[in-house]
């Protein structure tokens, strides 16, 4: 009986080591990802559009590692372009995410003058994404945001109505250049979109509205 016992241990001990190779072969076949690291990549393209993109006159600080001299804050003209140094022929910035204008220094770079350019781009002074807030409010004037906001939200950026208000509130919807691909299409359109609701309806949640850049609430 003690050897029957020692007998069926060891083949117990033997199936474990069995299983947990298999486990970890299926961990490495070539072409599969550990679930974590899928994980990882997913949201990156799942909010790519959503990202910032660089408008008119927004201010950007570009730096290039190793190359100091080179570093520079510049302001988007009004071609949507920014002159660097060293560089011969502007770079288009606007429209563009600053992961997508530091590969296209990068290349321009390139070409010419440095070997192999580390590029960063980061958005100093957000000036071109701005929604305005007039009327019987609070805090009147403009607001810059870098992410999409609801009409309840940017009502409250202002403070909310004051006293004066009365129970409306209008939103124009003006357009922007920083708005890309809403404009692209309609470049010579020049209408615009007003739109009525009541105060307490957003302030409750029974109405919203997803701003626009260029967007004008008027209480």
């Amino acid at each position: 009986m003690k050897k029957l016992g020692i007998i069926l241990t060891f083949c117990g001990l033997i199936l474990i080591f069995i299983a947990t190779a298999l486990g970890q072969t299926v961990n490495v076949q070539p072409g599969s990802e550990p679930s974590a690291s899928r994980e990882k990549v997913l949201p990156i393209a799942a909010d790519q559009e959503e990202r910032y993109r660089i408008g008119f006159q927004d201010v950007l600080d570009i730096q290039v590692f190793h190359h100091p001299d080179l570093n520079q804050k510049v302001a988007v003209g009004a071609s949507g372009t920014i002159v660097l140094f060293r560089l011969e022929h502007p770079v288009t910035a606007v429209c563009k995410t600053e992961r997508e204008l530091a590969n296209d220094i990068t290349t321009a770079y390139k070409e010419k003058y440095l070997k192999d350019p580390q590029i960063n781009v980061a958005v100093a002074e957000q000036k071109s994404q701005s929604y305005a807030v007039i009327g019987a409010v609070e805090k009147p004037g403009n607001f810059y945001v870098s992410r999409k906001v609801h009409l309840l939200e940017l009502l409250a950026l202002a403070g909310g109505p004051n006293k004066e208000s009365g129970t409306r509130l209008l939103v124009a919807r003006t357009g922007s250049t920083s708005n890309c691909k809403e404009n692209a299409s309609t470049p010579d359109d020049d209408a615009i979109a007003v739109m009525g609701f009541k105060i307490r309806d957003v302030q409750e949640g029974k109405q919203t509205l997803w701003m626009q850049p260029g967007d004008v609430v008027s209480v």
